[in-house]
């Protein structure tokens, strides 16, 4: 992948990230986008860029040092080595853009339908996990040209190492893929990473994100 392909891929998993959190929304901005987040407590507005240059990440830094709540994140094809933007702190540096082709992702033991709950649109569709009657899982996935994009996937703890991870992403994959997605892209934690290596998915991107400096703010909400 070079960094064109890395733009594209960016401005796909943002279009389905916005349509899984309704009321939240993008737009083009020198260097990638603006994403006006709903539903965080963390951040209001979030400037993902791709493979920046100093001066544009600089000029992004200063209203990020102003505005607390606004976060700047950086995406590139390999570890980010440079100093901290004057003005900012490093809240997340481990973090992954991961993708995937979505057949071997569905082929996976999917859940009977009776243990899922269903709230769906034309372009995303969220669903919960069930085990008996208690909720194991969560998460939900949104439709950008052709991509599967996957967001808020979590296990209740209690619920942990039972492989409901894996069967709550094959059914969300055999959604998207009845839908015409082919790929699959998400922003994964470290703690996710290892899963979804075991589930086919591959490094795509790494995300370093920044907020002003004595924020607060330890995690991506």
């Amino acid at each position: 992948m070079d960094t064109s392909e890395l733009a594209d891929l960016t401005a796909r998993w943002i279009e389905g990230w916005v349509r899984c959190r309704p009321g939240s929304g993008s737009r083009r901005v020198d260097g990638g986008c603006e994403v006006a987040v709903v539903g965080s407590q963390k951040r209001h507005v979030e400037t993902v860029l791709v493979e920046p240059d100093p001066a544009l990440l600089e000029a992004y830094a200063a209203p990020a040092a102003a505005e607390p709540g606004r976060w700047v994140s950086v995406l590139t094809l390999a570890p980010r080595t440079d100093p901290v933007p004057a003005g900012l702190e490093l809240l997340l540096d481990r973090e992954q853009m991961m993708s995937a082709d979505l057949r071997p992702l569905v082929s996976a033991d999917a859940p009977a339908p009776r243990d899922l709950v269903l709230d769906a649109s034309d372009v995303r569709c969220r669903l919960t996990l069930l085990d008996g009657d208690e909720v194991a899982a969560r998460g939900t996935v949104g439709l950008a040209d052709g991509t599967a994009v996957f967001d808020q996937i979590g296990t209740e703890e209690a619920f942990r190492r039972r492989g409901h991870g894996s069967r709550l992403m094959a059914a969300l994959g055999a959604w998207a893929l009845e839908r015409g997605a082919h790929r699959g892209v998400l922003v994964a934690s470290v703690e996710g990473q290892a899963l979804y290596a075991r589930l086919g998915w591959s490094t795509a991107a790494h995300l370093a994100t920044f907020q002003g400096a004595g924020a607060g703010v330890s995690a991506r909400g």
